[in-house]
């Protein structure tokens, strides 16, 4: 049995490159003193920190050395929901508490998260509080302070999910996502939507208490209304909002930026910025 899950995932490169026809994740995990998943997590996890090294792979049931690692540089492997997660990253100080929500974007900010607790990289230190199961796994795997927001498991998005949420964690910031974000010029704010009454019900009361959030979502949810709004002209007021997207059409940018110069007179702080996709 190994002492820490860094010494496991090190014997099992040292098991890797003694075999280089490979072991079955049955093996390794009789070896390492682990289940298969614990194995299949490590080896996820292992790919995720190789740079400019064969990395490994799964083939069949087995895992062996080879394939592609992470390739040479950081730009040219990220993905755009990567780059909004580090741009979401480079607003979060160190020891700070945080809800994130449920997401593919904000999983992308998990992983991301996971990757610099790893690394030893800044943030350091966070307390996350999310909703989502595929978040929770990945950030408990990386010895993240994590905690569970909601009571009741929905299979469909892979959270949870409360009526009346009863929490006494103080979040200082929340990363959220977005089915459709709609500009209110007149208003001043960004009405954020839900394609379900649920969730939407559930998110007003996670955003009510705290005072930053901020919105991880492509340009293509800008403009696209849904029936229910998690946010409102009051819910918002006091907050610092920031939006964290991809390229803008210039209709969208005029709209986020109408809005943002209305929302200083009402006392809801609005910002915005593109991450730009990688060069091929």
């Amino acid at each position: 049995m190994t002492d820490t899950a860094h010494a496991r995932r090190y014997r099992l490169l040292e098991r890797l490159s003694e075999r280089p026809d490979g072991l079955t994740l049955g093996e390794l995990a009789e070896e390492l003193g682990a289940d298969e998943r614990t194995i299949r997590r490590d080896a996820d996890q292992i790919r995720d920190l190789l740079t400019h090294v064969p990395g490994i792979q799964l083939v069949r049931g087995r895992l062996k050395p080879g394939g592609s690692g992470a390739v040479a540089s950081p730009t040219e492997r990220s993905t755009v929901k990567e780059r909004m997660a580090e741009a979401c990253l480079r607003r979060i100080e160190d020891g700070s508490a945080i809800v994130l929500t449920a997401g593919s974007t904000t999983l992308a900010v998990a992983s991301a998260i996971r990757r610099a607790e790893m690394l030893d990289m800044p943030p350091r230190d966070l307390i996350v509080f999310t909703n989502s199961l595929p978040a929770l796994l990945d950030l408990v795997a990386a010895g993240v302070s994590t905690g569970v927001l909601g009571e009741v498991y929905n299979p469909r998005d892979l959270a949870f999910h409360s009526q009346e949420l009863r929490t006494r964690f103080q979040a200082s910031l929340a990363v959220v996502g977005a089915s459709g974000i709609v500009p209110d010029v007149a208003a001043g704010y960004v009405s954020l939507c839900s394609d379900r009454v649920e969730e939407a019900a559930f998110m007003r009361q996670v955003l009510a208490p705290i005072p930053e959030i901020v919105v991880v979502a492509d340009a293509s949810k800008i403009g696209r209304r849904h029936p229910w709004s998690f946010t409102s002209e009051g819910l918002l007021v006091g907050k610092s909002v920031h939006l964290i997207t991809t390229p803008l059409e210039r209709a969208q940018s005029e709209a986020l930026a109408g809005a943002a110069e209305a929302g200083r007179r009402l006392g809801v702080s609005l910002s915005f910025e593109e991450v730009h996709p990688c060069a091929e």
